[in-house]
């Protein structure tokens, strides 16, 4: 039973808006915010908010967004008072009252349902490098079920390589295209079914390339690595890389869902140029199971861009809560949302 001082509503506040606009997200040295932060709370898929307040004043929450018992952990945010700090474990640990009263809202939403919906699991998204939220997660009972991975498609200067089409008609889209996604772990329909997409079609008007589009903007506060602080005051002042990386505006695209006839990489080489070209941007992020198909055949013959030699493939673990605590890996492939991720 959670004390008085939570509050679950199903629409977000003016406070829980606020601290989510404050957060800063990354792992130790990589730091940064996420902008239109307003805009992607109130489109969220069925949320549910959890927060914590203090006389009047909103200290933590946890957004939830509820599919079909599986509930995605969107926002973990509280403020630094009761958060661990530098390298080390919080000195209260696991017995801290709120970090209790969190776990017991996990395990009891999983015993018993929350307000006659049944929950078999709450899944989230974490920074193997982020040594603060994995201590947190361990906390509170999460273990890893998948790795997935994060690949970065950038050019200095895209062009138009096929004629794609913009859309969010979704009526128009075949029956195939939603079938092999039913497929993947974690897909789900009504929350994919949402925003716009890209698609090409050839000489008979068969759809040889898809992918549902994320336009993101971040605001970079530190760069990974030793000298990250450094890169980013100097990135703006190099030609080209500061095209691709805007510390003040870091814009770019996530595709999901992606189909590309034959897994062609040459197609998809030329799908996500194309893409680039038409949104104005410099920069594709997409987060992706090792597993995919189409992704474990192309990998190796794209070319990547010039960030992709810089920082490389970045691993992902999705973590999961469930009464039995699974940890074992499903041999589907997972569906990564780009809203998600944003």
């Amino acid at each position: 039973m959670l004390s008085s001082l939570f509050r679950i509503n199903t629409e977000p506040s003016k406070g829980v808006i606020d601290i989510l606009k404050k957060t800063t997200l990354g792992s130790n040295g990589g730091l940064y915010q996420h902008l239109n932060t307003e805009a992607r709370v109130l489109d969220l898929d069925n949320p549910l908010f959890l927060t914590l307040e203090r006389n009047d004043k909103v200290l933590g929450n946890v957004t939830f967004c509820r599919r079909s018992g599986h509930w995605y952990i969107r926002y973990f945010a509280f403020q630094s008072i009761f958060q661990s700090t530098g390298k080390h474990k919080s000195r209260a640990g696991g017995k801290s009252k709120i970090k209790n009263e969190l776990k017991l809202f996990f395990e009891d939403a999983l015993k018993t349902g929350f307000k006659g919906e049944k929950i078999s699991e709450f899944y989230a998204y974490v920074d193997p490098e982020n040594v603060k939220s994995l201590w947190l997660t361990e906390e509170l009972g999460f273990k890893t079920i998948r790795e997935i991975e994060l690949r970065t498609f950038s050019r200095v200067a895209p062009k138009n390589k096929i004629d794609v089409v913009r859309s969010g008609d979704w009526s128009e889209i075949p029956e195939f295209i939603i079938s092999r996604l039913q497929k993947k772990d974690y897909f789900f329909l009504q929350e994919f079914m949402k925003g716009e997409y890209y698609v090409v079609k050839n000489e008979t008007e068969e759809i040889i390339c898809f992918a549902k589009i994320t336009n993101l903007d971040w605001r970079i506060e530190r760069l990974p690595g030793k000298f990250g602080k450094t890169l980013t005051k100097v990135i703006p002042f190099i030609p080209g890389i500061n095209r691709i990386i805007r510390p003040k505006k870091h814009s770019f695209v996530i595709p999901e869902g992606v189909y590309i006839k034959d897994n062609c990489s040459n197609l998809l080489n030329d799908f996500f140029n194309s893409i680039l070209a038409e949104e104005k941007r410099n920069l594709i992020l997409w987060w992706v199971d090792p597993i995919d198909g189409l992704y474990s055949t192309i990998k190796n013959k794209i070319k990547w861009g010039v960030l992709n030699k810089l920082i490389g493939v970045t691993q992902v673990n999705v973590i999961s809560k469930t009464l039995n605590n699974k940890s074992e890996t499903s041999k589907q492939s997972f569906h990564i949302s780009g809203t998600d991720m944003g």
